[in-house]
């Protein structure tokens, strides 16, 4: 079975995926959510005002690390996305997938013809 790291969005954490983590579990797979730098319960305010995209991604490293992580697939919730994008080359390698998941952006233009188009787009 597979090992999934699942890292959430921006403000988000660990809970963010407490519906998906016992599926994923039952279905035979180990799962690790995390909670980034910053939105940890015992996070102070300066630790708060130093983290940033660079920190949250050795969070990951650091977490495959401890855990003796190797070949997991990494899955990245819309900011979650660009923190596991931003893994070293020094970090254990990854699965053969990395995931980027994202609630689309819906946006509804009107041309100057007068017709409405919509676009969508994602964070990831």
């Amino acid at each position: 079975m597979a090992t999934f790291v699942l890292v959430p969005g921006a403000w988000k954490g660990s809970w963010s995926f407490e519906s998906v983590v016992p599926l994923l579990e039952r279905a035979g797979h180990t799962v690790h959510a995390l909670t980034l730098t910053g939105l940890r319960p015992d996070d102070d305010a300066a630790t708060l005002a130093s983290t940033n995209l660079d920190s949250h991604a050795d969070d990951v490293v650091r977490h495959l690390d401890r855990h003796h992580i190797a070949g997991a697939t990494l899955v990245g919730h819309s900011y979650g996305g660009m923190v596991i994008s931003r893994r070293p080359p020094t970090a254990p390698p990854a699965g053969s997938h990395d995931w980027c998941i994202s609630t689309p952006t819906y946006r509804s233009t009107v041309s100057r013809a007068g017709r409405r188009r919509t676009t969508t787009s994602g964070s990831c």
